[in-house]
């Protein structure tokens, strides 16, 4: 049985994952539009395969290997990091602010995965030694 503080804190981190995973989502949808205005279809296409499991998850192994395929986006030739809008100005301006927002709410949401991981297998260990203990 889990003690009522271990509770609070998975109850609060399950929180702060929904509410990274609305504000990844959110500026993935609008980086996707973005895209498609400016006729950047491959790309858009990728963000658009990457909200898809995003969305799709339900499991936070799902929702690692979402990132993951996000993650997978940057670093080599002709990655995400090589992206400019041909319209310089506002519209490279508001990719690179929403791609700055997919960045950082996928590190945070990566790293309260590791903390929920991390909290519940602090949990379940609490329980079984209590189990054992008590026999």
């Amino acid at each position: 049985m889990l003690d009522h503080d271990s509770k609070d804190n998975l109850e609060t981190s399950r929180e702060l994952i929904s509410e990274s995973a609305a504000g990844l989502l959110s500026a993935t949808n609008a980086l996707i539009d973005l895209l498609q205005a400016h006729n950047e279809q491959t790309w858009a296409d990728n963000f658009a395969r990457f909200r898809d499991q995003l969305i799709s998850a339900r499991s936070t192994r799902e929702l690692r290997d979402a990132l993951a395929f996000l993650q997978s986006f940057y670093g080599g030739m002709g990655s995400w990091n090589d992206v400019y809008l041909v319209a310089l100005g506002e519209a490279e301006a508001q990719r690179c602010r929403l791609s700055g927002a997919i960045s950082m709410n996928s590190e945070r949401l990566l790293g309260l995965l590791e903390t929920l991981s991390a909290q519940q297998k602090k949990t379940i260990w609490q329980s079984l030694t209590r189990w054992l203990l008590n026999r």
